[in-house]
């Protein structure tokens, strides 16, 4: 707990600044709840960072937040899901509900061909 902060709140820089005395003073918005902050006072806070899930290819995370709502290329969702090292430390979007994430799941269009070509898929 931190200036009505509490451990696993997630926030947004919002406004970086000097104070009337030259001090550096950070605004976190955390949901709706604006901190402000010295700079000396970050120790208490860990920085996350953002990246696309192309650029998170061949990476492994313990601990991430992902939003598969922009899904646009087959196998996209494929890496974004994968980056977990246990599905313990994914956190999924709130608005990415299951039946949206079905809606994203797109094969590729030669490997559909070619399961689809298979006879072990084939129905009776």
């Amino acid at each position: 707990y931190y200036n009505n902060v509490f451990n696993g709140d997630i926030g947004k820089i919002i406004n970086i600044s000097k104070n009337y005395d030259d001090k550096i003073i950070i605004q976190i918005d955390f949901d709706g709840n604006i901190v402000s902050i010295e700079k000396k006072d970050l120790k208490n806070i860990n920085l996350a960072y953002a990246i696309t899930i192309h650029k998170s290819q061949g990476m492994s995370l313990d601990d991430y937040i992902c939003d598969v709502n922009d899904i646009f290329a087959s196998g996209q969702l494929y890496v974004a899901l994968s980056r977990a090292r246990s599905a313990k430390g994914l956190f999924l979007e709130q608005n990415s509900t299951l039946n949206r994430l079905r809606s994203k799941i797109r094969p590729n269009d030669a490997v559909a061909q070619f399961y689809a070509e298979q006879e072990f898929i084939k129905e009776r």
